[in-house]
């Protein structure tokens, strides 16, 4: 008797680990649901070369739809404080930053977006410091370094694309190489006065956050979950465009069809700056972001999957284990008892046939 109820539980066990296998093999994953907040990640006001106290500029921010706001002054955060108190009050999320606002030795701006930073970098408005410098300085203090409006100074930049303590970088059409390069990309209107109101409806960053908290929004950069609009057409790495498409049904506005630009431009090539950018206080916002010339339809891509087996998996691996044990020493004992496995195990199957 021992030995038929040794063999009905190894049955059992063996029905189990086909059924779970099965299982972990298409397991059932629902899509993760973001939140797509809109954002702008470097304007400027009255505390550097702005012509909108931190308040004003929130409020136009606000009313303009956007979730998120960082206060990027020149070699300053002093503003910061004033805006993350109207922020509260209206519901904008208000990030520090600054403008880290140095000079290539060919008086070229050598500018740099510090994100998430607790003080000023505290390197001088006219300073010739190394790149490295800058971002070793941001990075001490848990920071984001994103270079800013690269193309106006590319042929100093150009030689820093591959660095992996870059963080990111500010793009126009001629920057399309960063999308696919695993860096983080924003489209930024380096806000300064009037002239970008405007702008500011035109061309923005999305930012698929877990929440609208400052935690959110920088996971959601560090995560390169971030698609860019401009032009009526979307921007980003397929990635992220997959992402948007699983999430935009939250957004209150209709959502573009996902298109990306193709990356004609290699970080091994120089791409022709589309503007003439300069750090002066006159300067005028690019009227384009990424030109619809460039689009070609993006085909998404499966999420990235974690390498942890899921629970089903680990279930379905123990039970066949256990499966294996229990069949090895049913099979040892009936062969030491019957010295025939074949007959034993037609012999335990004849009365089912018989009846």
């Amino acid at each position: 008797m021992k030995y038929k109820i040794l063999f009905v539980v190894f049955a059992v066990f063996s029905l189990l680990s086909i059924c779970f296998t099965s299982t972990a093999q298409n397991p059932v994953i629902p899509p993760h649901t973001y939140q797509i907040l809109k954002v702008n990640l470097h304007a400027h006001t009255t505390y550097s070369d702005g012509t909108y106290t931190p308040a004003q500029l929130v409020n136009i921010y606000k009313d303009a739809g956007y979730d998120v706001l960082a206060i990027t002054d020149h070699s300053t955060v002093a503003g910061y404080g004033e805006a993350y108190s109207e922020g509260t009050n209206i519901g904008l999320t208000v990030i520090r930053g600054e403008e880290v606002t140095c000079s290539w030795s060919d008086g070229s701006p050598k500018h740099v977006v510090a994100l998430f930073i607790n003080q000023s970098v505290g390197i001088s408005g006219n300073s010739n410091v190394e790149i490295p410098v800058i971002f070793d300085a941001i990075h001490a203090q848990g920071g984001i370094g994103i270079v800013a409006h690269a193309w106006s100074s590319w042929s100093n930049w150009q030689i820093y694309t591959n660095e992996p303590w870059i963080d990111g970088w500010e793009i126009d059409y001629s920057m399309a190489w960063v999308l696919e390069s695993g860096s983080i990309y924003v489209l930024n209107h380096d806000f300064h006065n009037e002239t970008w109101l405007p702008v500011i409806r035109s061309y923005w960053t999305y930012l698929l956050a877990e929440n609208r908290t400052e935690a959110g929004v920088r996971d959601a950069l560090m995560e390169r979950r971030i698609v860019i609009y401009g032009n009526g057409t979307l921007y980003g790495s397929s990635y992220a465009l997959s992402l948007y498409a699983q999430n935009q049904d939250g957004l209150k506005i209709p959502s573009p069809t996902p298109t990306v630009p193709p990356s004609t431009v290699s970080p091994s090539q120089t791409p022709t700056p589309s503007s003439t950018q300069t750090s002066t206080q006159t300067h005028a916002p690019t009227s384009t972001a990424l030109p619809t010339s460039h689009n070609m339809t993006a085909t998404p891509t499966t999420t990235p999957t974690s390498n942890i087996l899921p629970p089903e998996a680990i279930y379905a691996i123990a039970t066949v284990a256990i499966a294996i044990i229990l069949v090895s020493i049913a099979t040892v004992l009936l062969l030491r008892k019957r010295g025939n496995l074949c007959a034993y195990c037609f012999a335990s199957f004849k009365p089912f046939v018989d009846v």
